[in-house]
């Protein structure tokens, strides 16, 4: 009514000032009311629209303090509500057995509140799952370091840690069952048939002696052997095998037939 009344005289300074002052109140009515709501949107977790009544009011009064305590608590519900995606996420990734984006999301979930526990001992836990099945797997293109004691008992006590998280891994499980059959073929004698002239003296190094034979069959556990032929007035011969874990027998055959 006030604004009518000015476009048909504008030099009347009282209604001027009067008007001045309702657009001042009532910006201030509206700013108050974008803050109230705000807050009201946060506590229910509406951060989209707490955001949008932000923005209202910043453009009223972008210098007020009310604004500065709105748009910090908007950055904490955001955070949170940041968090608890990715830990759901997360979460849906360990049913779903895939470690790689479970370490991922824990990570985001962190990221966005790093002392939140349940993101830290999900990294953790993700970290060592991943880490079991990377050593499985170095194993399983190296099968033939297990031949060596030291390796094999290694190997030993990394199932034995792994096995406390074979709840939580399917895939670990099903490795540590395949790395368990692994260790015990290598405790399995293997058959080798030894066949020589009977004039060839025959030992294996690091086993023992076989002695002059035409034949014989000899029980070795899988990995690599020097079978040695020695015979007089003849070249001796050195002959370096694999005696291999996934078959049940193998054959040598080694004659010292050079003369000197």
């Amino acid at each position: 009514s006030l604004e009518q009344v000015l476009k048909i005289n504008s030099k009347r300074p009282v209604e001027t000032e009067r008007l001045e002052l309702l657009k001042k109140m009532i910006r201030n009515n509206n700013f108050d009311n974008h803050i109230s709501l705000g807050f009201s949107k946060i506590e229910n977790h509406e951060t989209k629209e707490a955001r949008h009544h932000y923005q209202r009011a910043e453009k009223i009064h972008p210098e007020r303090l009310e604004l500065k305590a709105l748009l910090e608590q908007i950055l904490v519900e955001e955070k949170s509500y940041r968090t608890e995606q990715a830990l759901k996420q997360a979460k849906q990734a360990t049913r779903e057995d895939n470690w790689v984006r479970a370490k991922a999301e824990f990570e985001k979930a962190k990221k966005n509140m790093p002392g939140n526990e349940a993101a830290i001992k999900g990294i953790k836990l993700a970290k060592e799952i991943l880490r079991l099945q990377s050593v499985f797997v170095q194993y399983e293109k190296s099968p033939y370091r297990l031949t060596d004691n030291g390796v094999l008992n290694e190997a030993k006590e990394i199932l034995e840690h792994a096995s406390h998280f074979s709840e939580q891994s399917s895939k670990l499980r099903k490795k540590i069952n395949q790395f368990s059959e692994l260790i015990s073929t290598f405790n399995q004698l293997i058959s080798v048939i030894v066949t020589s002239d009977n004039m060839t003296n025959i030992q294996v190094r690091g086993v023992g002696k076989i002695g002059r034979i035409l034949n014989r069959t000899i029980q070795l556990k899988p990995g690599y052997y020097t079978f040695e032929g020695t015979r007089n007035g003849f070249k001796s011969k050195l002959l370096q095998v694999l005696i291999p874990y996934n078959k049940n027998n193998y054959s040598v055959r080694i004659i010292c037939d050079e003369s000197i």
